[in-house]
């Protein structure tokens, strides 16, 4: 087996971060409304509920930005072999290409001795 890929761990961490997302949720709505099953001080309540919340809004950022790479994974790994992409900025010239125009074709040049 090899290592895991990008689309592979994009994935992975796609699934988690949409699980913790709604248990996050979950579990601010229950210590939110003084659920008996959860036992905290009265007074952690409303800051544990807000933590719970604002952990929520990050764990679902995270389920986006994987998103992102997993989809951008599966559009590069459809792509012919040897067709490099390169960005042009709105309302610049056309340039060349550049010299190496992708990291597989860099070689080890000798040292000078």
């Amino acid at each position: 087996m090899g290592a895991c890929s990008v689309s592979c761990c994009s994935l992975c961490c796609g699934i988690m971060s949409f699980l913790g997302t709604f248990f996050l949720i979950f579990l601010g709505i229950m210590i939110g409304n003084g659920s008996p099953s959860i036992e905290l001080v009265d007074a952690n309540k409303e800051d544990s509920s807000k933590a719970c919340f604002i952990s929520s809004a990050m764990y679902a950022g995270f389920c986006i930005l994987s998103a992102f790479f997993y989809i951008r994974q599966q559009v590069v790994s459809k792509r012919p072999a040897g067709q490099d992409v390169y960005m042009e900025l709105p309302g610049s010239r056309p340039s060349s290409p550049p010299i190496v125009s992708h990291i597989g074709s860099l070689t080890a040049r000798p040292s000078r001795s």
